[in-house]
This record gives structure tokens, C-alpha cells and sequence, in this order.
């Protein structure tokens, strides 16, 4: 490995996509399920790319070919290879819901004060994690590494590639049950990232306002708790007038681009991690005011008199269950919502779908309930009063937007449905 990453210090810029090649890139041919990379490494060459790593013996004598043994390990253990060149602060993020929003509020947070690096998009797996640290500039100062997983055993994994010295997890909750098998499964899953750090002397964060966090905290000297409201901490401002989250520091109100009040304990995180780190406290709560969420992530739009709320990358009973809480307490004049099947679920899917349901049944005053989806699809006969759509498509054909004006909508379902998709 010492060989590859000679070359990669040399050409310092990898991909595994031929269509997107830029001069002197190292293409990684990878196999995945449905294609195979060395399929495209003539075209990789063509492109611009300086060297190709194959597994394929048939292009041992082509120039400027690498073989190895297995093309994913050899991207894997390149990336481990150039993450032990760096000695800095690596701060993995997991967790079943907020991950993905509590790195991009960190990134901002620690820019304050660091040239951060973070991992770009969903980027989380066994292929993005490494890709993301191969991105990673030579003069970066603070790595934010988010790990997603979807069965026990996937954040180890991530975690002796990137080895993290630092993370958290944002929340334990009911996601991915097909894969990790149960919500222990989730629970000991999610746990790999602080087993990781303890074993290594690392530094564990632990937010106590999460209930599904509360069993890994233990008063180390290398765990950070926090959570506990105090005055030199973050205060949720619970006001159910106004759509946008807001918070108190020092007795003083902060209005965010977020909408949610699940949404304070991502802020909360970025804001005690920054702390530690030093950052000021000034330009840290400027960070996360100014912070506007993107990617079908809390966003909110508004089209004329109809406000929405758009929370439509990922689903699951946890989320879905804390958005209906969430919004049932909203005041607004009138509310609908339109939500998208929760997926990875299992056994299990049939009765958390039945439970959401019931959830919405019981809030009153709404004007529209839109469900779409198989898995909702299926109880349509059990809750009459309910508008279902087997597919996307389905509901973008009878959907009219007149319907909703002057409404509050709030749109969450999870990112196999594409619910972004029937906006007007």
C-alpha cells in the first residue's frame, strides 16, 4: 500500500465514476451489483486518468494499470493509509435520524475557527467514507466524518478506516429494522462509534436531552456530557407561533432557518462540540443562524398563501413520529400533510405504518392527509377518511395544489419515494 499511496500523493484525486473523470484522477475500477468498473477503464484513460487499479488479471500488461487483490480494499486501505498521514481532530457523526444536518451545522461551526473538511452529501458508506477522506486537502485541520450503517457491524468497519479521535451520536432510533434485525440491533450498531473511540482513548460527546442516549453516559474524563440546561448552554425557545426554530443564549433569542423542534439537539451538538474545540461563542451562533438547509432536508418554501415544510430525504418511526408530534403542535390556520412510506422496516413495516396513522388520526383540524406508498397503501381501508396513492407518480396525477391554499403542508416520507418530485 505504501506503493499506492506514493502515487496518490503524487496524483492526489481519486474516483470510481468514468463518466465524471478529472485530469490525472486515479479511476478505482469497482465492482458493484449491477456494474463493473473495469468495464470502463479504456474510457477512464481516454478521459484524462493518470493510473487505473484493476483486479481484472487480463489488464496486468496494460501501462499504467495497478493490480490488486480487491479493488474496494485497495480503495479502503489507501484511505486509512492517507488519513495516518493527518494528526488532527477526525470527528465521526452516526446516529438514526439529524446525522446529516448535525455535520453540515458542525462544518460551519468548526469553519469558524479551522479549514474543515466534511464528508459531501450522503457520502457515508463503505465507498463514501473513503472517498471522502481521499478528498481531503493536505492543509485540512478538522475532518467531520459522517457514517451511516444499516446493519450491526457497517460502523466498525467505518470506523477502522477513518479512525476517528472524536463523535457522537446524534439519536438511537427505529431505522434500517430489515437490516440490523431489531431495535437492539440498531442500538448495538449505532454504539460501534463510541466502542471505537473508548478503545482508543478517544473522546466520546453524549447529549443527555436524547432519552436513547442516556445509557451510554458513564462521567469518564474522555466523555463530554451535555444537555443539561444551563446558562452557558443553548436553550430550546418553544414557540409554536413561529415556524423557524429558535433558541436562548444568555437570555438573549436566536431565530434559525430550521423548522422542528427535533432539529435543537443537531444545533445543540455542533454548538457544545465547537466549545470544546474553542471556537467563539459569537461566531459559532452566527454559523448555525445563518446555517439554510438544503437536500429536502427542513427546508421550507412558500408558494403564494401555502407554506411547506419539506423534510423528504428520510423516514423512519422515530422521525416521522417526532414530525407529526412536532407539527401537531404547530399554530397555524390550517395544516395538511402529505407523507411517503417509511422503508427498511421489515416484518415490523405493516405495524409502524398502522401506528403512524393512528398518530395522525388523532390530531384534529387537519385539512388533508395524503399518504404515498405500498406500505400505506395497504391500510387504506382501515382509515377511510384518508387520501392514498400506491405510487409518486400515482398522487402527482390527482394532486391539486388549490386544494392546499392558505395551508401549512408538511411533506416527510423516505428518499425511495421522491416526494420532492410533486411539488407544483
Amino acid at each position: 500500500m505504501n506503493s499506492l499511496l506514493d502515487l496518490f500523493i503524487k496524483h492526489p484525486s481519486v474516483t470510481i465514476d468514468s463518466r465524471n473523470i478529472n485530469e490525472g484522477q486515479i479511476f478505482f475500477a469497482i465492482k458493484g451489483d449491477n456494474f463493473d468498473g473495469h468495464d470502463f477503464i479504456s474510457n477512464a484513460f481516454e478521459l484524462g486518468a493518470s493510473y487505473c487499479v484493476a483486479s481484472d488479471l487480463k489488464y496486468k500488461d496494460y501501462p499504467s494499470v495497478i493490480i490488486v487483490e480487491d479493488t474496494l480494499k485497495a480503495l479502503q486501505d489507501l484511505a486509512r493509509a492517507y488519513r495516518k498521514t493527518f494528526d488532527i481532530p477526525f470527528f465521526g457523526i452516526t446516529g438514526s435520524n439529524g446525522k446529516t444536518t448535525t455535520k453540515e451545522l458542525l462544518a460551519r461551526v468548526m469553519a469558524t475557527r479551522f479549514k474543515t473538511h466534511m464528508t459531501k452529501g450522503n457520502f457515508n458508506n463503505h465507498l463514501g467514507v473513503p472517498l471522502t477522506i481521499l478528498a481531503m486537502p493536505n492543509d485540512t485541520e478538522f475532518a467531520i466524518i459522517e457514517m451511516g450503517a444499516n446493519h450491526i457491524g457497517e460502523i466498525r468497519e467505518l470506523c477502522e478506516i477513518c479512525l476517528p479521535t472524536h463523535g457522537l451520536i446524534t439519536n438511537i432510533g427505529l431505522a434500517h429494522l430489515e437490516g440490523f434485525g431489531s431495535a437492539e440491533g440498531v442500538k448495538i450498531g449505532k454504539s460501534e462509534l463510541m466502542d471505537h473511540l473508548s478503545n482508543q482513548g478517544g473522546v466520546q460527546f453524549i447529549n443527555l436531552r436524547e432519552e436513547s442516549l442516556r445509557f451510554l453516559s458513564k462521567s469518564t474524563e474522555n466523555q463530554i456530557l451535555f444537555g443539561n440546561e444551563n446558562n452557558e448552554s443553548l436553550i430550546l425557545h418553544d414557540d409554536q407561533d413561529n415556524l423557524n426554530l429558535g433558541f436562548i443564549y444568555k437570555d438573549k433569542l436566536y431565530e434559525t432557518q430550521l423548522f422542528g423542534a427535533h432539529n435543537f439537539n443537531n444545533i445543540l451538538s455542533a454548538f457544545e462540540v465547537g466549545k470544546y474545540f474553542g471556537c467563539d461563542i459569537s461566531e459559532m451562533i452566527e454559523a448555525i443562524v445563518q446555517y439554510q438547509p438544503t437536500n429536502n432536508r427542513s427546508q421550507r418554501y412558500q408558494l403564494g398563501d401555502l407554506t411547506i415544510l419539506l423534510d423528504a430525504y428520510n423516514a423512519n418511526p422515530t422521525s416521522v413520529h417526532h414530525a407529526i408530534q412536532n407539527f401537531g403542535t404547530l399554530v397555524a390556520e390550517r395544516k395538511s400533510v402529505i407523507l411517503g412510506d417509511m422503508l427498511e422496516l421489515g416484518e415490523a413495516s405493516s405495524d409502524f405504518h398502522r401506528k403512524v396513522l393512528a398518530d395522525l388520526a388523532s390530531l384534529s383540524g387537519l385539512n388533508k392527509v395524503i399518504l404515498v406508498g405500498a406500505a400505506f397503501y395497504q391500510l387504506r381501508y382501515e382509515f377511510p377518511k384518508f387520501n392514498f396513492y400506491e405510487t409518486t407518480i400515482d398522487a402527482s396525477r390527482h394532486l391539486d395544489w388549490k386544494d392546499f391554499n392558505g395551508d401549512t403542508l408538511l411533506i416527510k416520507g423516505s428518499r425511495g419515494l421522491k416526494l420532492e418530485s410533486l411539488l407544483p
